[in-house]
């Protein structure tokens, strides 16, 4: 069974339309009825086998591969820097600079509402209708579970590749989910 929901039930009317993943990412935890163990995918995310709930979760804990921010220009950068900040901002400091695999993301409910609601302004002034540099992705609430200790090593087995690159694609035999993006510099 799946439920509709729309941008306006979870999105601020201020902000709409959006054509912005962020704003629309930061709004998640908003679906009414949502369990506490959320996975969440963009729609160029591939699942390509059969996956268990087990693959996303393990004793209540998300299993998630995270690896360091390259920096680069890209506001895809930008908006994974700003997550990681406003998610370490109240915790340690001096650690490295990590965020998610860009792939299928299992998150917890209650750590989502729990980063909105510790960090609401910085959010709000974040949420935009379109792309911009201060935008802050999900990525944030993944972040905010990997530095206090919620999340575990998934061994899903992952591959990117930009559209532009295709051509490039070796096998994907022993890959569980694929990431065909659109584009490798947003």
């Amino acid at each position: 069974e799946a439920t509709v929901v729309l941008h306006n039930q979870i999105i601020d009317k201020k902000h709409l339309p959006t054509f912005n993943s962020s704003t629309i990412e930061m709004s998640l935890p908003k679906i009414p009825g949502l369990s506490e163990h959320v996975i969440y995918a963009n729609d160029d995310m591939y699942i390509l086998r059969e996956l268990q709930a087990s693959d996303f979760f393990k004793d209540g804990h998300p299993r998630l591969s995270f690896h360091c921010l390259d920096k680069s220009p890209s506001g895809f950068y930008s908006r994974c820097s700003n997550a990681f900040n406003v998610a370490a901002s109240e915790l340690q400091h001096n650690i490295e600079m990590v965020v998610p695999e860009h792939t299928v993301c299992p998150m917890l409910l209650s750590s989502c509402e729990h980063v909105l609601s510790l960090h609401k302004n910085k959010i709000e002034k974040s949420i935009t209708r379109f792309r911009d540099k201060k935008n802050i992705n999900q990525y944030v609430f993944s972040i905010y579970d990997k530095i206090t200790g919620k999340t575990l090593d998934s061994s899903l087995k992952l591959k990117y590749c930009a559209l532009e690159d295709i051509d490039k694609l070796d096998s994907l035999i022993d890959v569980d989910i694929c990431c065909l993006n659109d584009t490798s510099s947003t």
